[in-house]
């Protein structure tokens, strides 16, 4: 019926007759920051909407203090519905400016004033972030489990939000007095969300494997097999080679034929056989194991179990980094902080403005700059 105070009054009955019913303040606070919002033209309504889901969702955590996803829930509305939407430029400036909002929020333990954007104001990204490190630290005090979310994404917000806040950043003008201020802070809360991201590469995560995995250590885990096979090698000597020679001579005529051609020869088919071909031939751990002296067959035995163990940790790391794009994101973390990308950034940012103003031989020089920087990681892509 789009009786919106009505279902605002409804909403607020509800949970009191079962305050500690955690969905219900998680469906309602999304139905009114989410569904109900749109429903307005004037974005100053739409963001009173935006506000009331999370103020409810707010008043929810005083009854279920060690619940985890609240307070991430709380990271992503204040994150995301106020730096994503449509409205964000508006959004984000409202959020700034608003003070008794703001005001809501220290009262439930998140200062905003460790949140600040360039103008010093707090920024809707920052702000987010403390939720969410709220959100962790519930998790780990209470030992609750994260309901509703996958660990992997929930511990990724908080260095997330860093970036988030920091590429807005960039990307808006403010008045002259403080834009000198703003490239400075963007730059140091890149470095902030690099060291932040390398955290997170070191926690455990679960896994639905039952072992948990650390997302910064599958380099280590690779020189660690590196290690492993070279150890093993050493206790059965030219083994690997021999049993590869011979797996080679057992295959039939037809992949004999795909296995020696060139890889430039090979047909768009022959290729996709060739990963057939490639598991035939691959040379096992316990296999070379197997061909070490007597003597030293227990201890390759050994070794061989923990290759094949750790490949295993490794294929496990490397499925969940690919997840999050955790390669991409920890290299653009390094990246971001340096003076030349602060700078190309900068070049990047007025060429789009004089482009606005039909200023075309600003931006033709600023794309020069851009290119003798070498800045393809500044595209509107990352």
């Amino acid at each position: 019926m789009k009786n919106w105070e009505k279902l605002e009054a409804t909403v607020k009955q509800i949970v009191r007759l079962q305050p500690n019913f955690k969905s219900v303040w998680d469906f309602q606070a999304h139905n009114l920051s989410y569904n109900v919002s749109v429903e307005f033209d004037n974005y100053e309504h739409r963001y009173e909407w935006v506000k009331k889901g999370i103020e409810f969702l707010i008043d929810g955590t005083f009854y279920n203090r060690d619940e985890p996803i609240m307070y991430w829930n709380l990271g992503w509305y204040t994150g995301q519905k106020i730096g994503r939407s449509d409205e964000k430029i508006q959004f984000r400036r409202l959020f700034r400016n608003d003070k008794p909002f703001h005001d809501i929020f220290r009262q439930s333990g998140i200062n905003v004033d460790e949140a600040p954007g360039a103008d010093g104001k707090p920024d809707n990204w920052f702000t987010a972030r403390l939720w969410f490190l709220k959100g962790q630290t519930a998790a780990d005090q209470s030992g609750r489990p994260i309901r509703g979310k996958s660990p992997l994404i929930f511990h990724n917000q908080p260095a997330m939000s860093l970036i988030n806040g920091s590429d807005a950043m960039e990307k808006e003008i403010y008045e002259p007095a403080v834009e000198a201020l703003k490239w400075d802070r963007a730059q140091k809360n890149w470095a902030e969300a690099a060291k932040e991201y390398a955290e997170y590469g070191q926690r455990m995560i679960p896994t639905s494997w039952g072992h948990p995995v650390q997302l910064g250590t599958y380099d280590s885990i690779l020189d660690r097999v590196k290690q492993e096979e070279a150890r093993l090698e050493a206790l059965a000597p030219g083994a690997k080679d021999k049993l590869q020679k011979e797996k080679v001579e057992k295959l039939n005529a037809q992949d004999r034929a795909i296995y020696d051609k060139k890889l430039a020869d090979r047909t768009a088919e022959e290729q996709r056989l060739m990963y057939a071909i490639d598991e035939k031939l691959t040379v096992f751990p316990h296999e070379i194991a197997d061909q070490a002296q007597p003597d030293d067959r227990p201890q390759a035995r050994l070794l061989a179990d923990q290759i094949l163990e750790d490949q295993m940790l490794a294929k496990h790391t490397n499925s969940y980094r690919g997840i999050i794009n955790f390669a991409y994101w920890s290299e653009r973390c390094a990246a971001e902080p340096t003076d030349k990308a602060i700078s190309a950034r900068r070049h990047l940012l007025a060429a789009e403005e004089a482009k606005k103003r039909t200023d075309l031989t600003k931006p033709r020089r600023n794309s020069r700059f851009r290119s003798s920087c070498g800045g393809k990681f500044l595209t509107s892509t990352g």
